[in-house]
């Protein structure tokens, strides 16, 4: 089994209904529209813009840290064959077999970026329970579901040293 499956046409306008209903997503440039999504309960919001100015050895080093942890993360927290939706808005959505072995310390082999760079990408259980959301122009990252949270606190990314927002709410 492909830890990366590319989702049908169907199942992406599935999921995206439900981001659109359940998480109000408002894809938007403005500051005005920020965060871009009704951030779930319980939820922590990062500020990760110190990642797009620090130069491409520091970008690569955090990037592999994210992924690493946050891989981690989904394994405890999802069963053995429980995928995520890795959407990436506007392209190509896949499921995520997380517990499914692949080259995980090379960003490449992320079908769809943690690190949201150029755009929106989302990872989320079908019953939206956990998740991540990457707002490109706000240089952010919130991530939500209370297991899900624990897990990454134990083992803090390099970039989740800044907190912006809990539940919604500014800090």
């Amino acid at each position: 089994m492909k830890s990366w499956i590319e989702m049908s046409n169907s199942e992406e306008q599935y999921i995206w209904t439900q981001i659109d209903l359940r998480l109000i997503f408002n894809p938007d440039i403005s500051v005005d529209s920020f965060p871009g999504i009704r951030e779930p309960d319980p939820s922590r919001t990062y500020d990760i813009s110190q990642v797009y100015n620090s130069g491409e050895e520091h970008f690569i080093h955090c990037e592999n840290d994210l992924n690493l942890k946050i891989l981690k993360a989904l394994r405890e927290c999802l069963s053995e064959m429980e995928p995520v939706y890795a959407l990436d808005w506007q392209h190509a959505c896949y499921w995520f077999f997380p517990h499914v072995e692949f080259e995980a310390n090379n960003p490449d082999a992320w079908s769809v970026p943690v690190i949201p760079n150029g755009d929106y990408y989302i990872f989320v259980t079908a019953d939206l329970r956990l998740g991540i959301f990457g707002h490109p122009w706000a240089k952010t990252i919130s991530v939500w579901g209370q297991k899900f949270l624990n897990v990454l606190q134990k083992d803090t990314p390099i970039l989740f040293q800044h907190i912006i927002r809990k539940n919604g709410l500014a800090v």
